[in-house]
């Protein structure tokens, strides 16, 4: 196992800089903080999905998939058809995580080919037919190229509780 080495200026500017915290301004802090927005999540699409029959891939760890048949996506941030895709479960019983990926290509209404891909990774060993509301990482990717820095940040809420019936749905926020 590794040692942290603490030197002893390090520690002295530490002590240093807690012991000058008293003595700030109050006001200053204060005018800081009030001044920081934080983060909000509004809605920016939403995906029903319907999914082929879920296969069981692999022993160790154990491995789900099913293809993305299909499926409707709308919200202010993306709207069309959804074409084709994956979705995949890998149960790691040892580290105790399941990693859920999805992959799927969006036809928009404008004929543009987006293609979305969706991950998350959880603590604790779950069963893919029990996931109603796993978080997760939605990215857009609009003809080939990663969307410009300014593109938004995304958190999906991911419903596989219908996956063994064939229907899975993601909803997507934006936050700003």
């Amino acid at each position: 196992m590794p040692r942290i080495r603490l030197s002893r200026r390090s520690l002295l500017g530490s002590v240093g800089a807690a012991s000058l915290s008293p003595v700030l301004h109050a006001s200053s802090r204060d005018a800081a903080s009030s001044a920081q927005v934080e983060p909000q999540a509004v809605p920016a699409f939403e995906g029903r999905f319907l999914t082929g029959p879920q296969q069981r891939n692999g022993q160790s760890p154990v491995q789900y998939s099913a293809a993305i048949l299909g499926g409707e996506i709308t919200g202010p941030l993306l709207q069309g058809t959804v074409q084709t895709g994956r979705i995949e479960w890998t149960v790691d019983a040892a580290s105790q995580t399941v990693q859920i990926a999805a992959h799927y290509s969006v036809l928009r209404r404008d004929g543009v080919l987006v293609q979305v891909r969706d991950r998350s990774i959880h603590p604790q060993a779950i069963k893919p037919a029990n996931s109603a509301g796993l978080r997760t990482a939605p990215e857009i990717i609009v003809e080939g190229e990663h969307q410009d820095v300014a593109s938004p940040l995304l958190v999906g809420v991911l419903d596989a509780s219908g996956f063994s019936t064939g229907q899975v749905m993601l909803r997507a926020f934006r936050i700003v």
